[in-house]
């Protein structure tokens, strides 16, 4: 069966918007669940840094809450060696900081 061309470049065209239109929507429905992902990744990766989980451990979602529980996140003034109470760590960019001359400076040569 013969087609025209226009056919054929409507038809691929349609399945192209089709197709756009289900990748868009699978990431906005499944970014949610892919930052809490994110975020359980670097709880997960903290215990193993810590030595309270072990990387052969399959750590479930509620295992790594539950070990994560005594873990208390503060923001260390690398200068002194002194915690930041003032910062929390929760809302600290360190993107943001990296380009505020207050927050940064040059790293010393090597």
């Amino acid at each position: 069966m013969q087609h025209s061309v226009g056919y054929t470049i409507l038809f691929a065209g349609v399945v192209c918007v089709v197709c756009a239109v289900f990748v868009s929507t699978s990431a906005v429905s499944l970014a949610d669940l892919q930052t809490a992902n994110a975020e359980l990744d670097k709880r997960r990766n903290v215990l193993m840094a810590a030595g309270l989980a072990d990387s052969s451990e399959g750590l479930r979602e509620e295992n790594v809450n539950e070990l994560f529980e005594p873990v208390k996140t503060v923001v260390i003034d690398l200068e002194t060696g002194e915690q930041v109470p003032e910062v929390d760590p929760a809302t600290y960019g360190q993107q943001k900081a990296k380009s505020d001359p207050e927050q940064s400076r040059e790293a010393p040569e090597n």
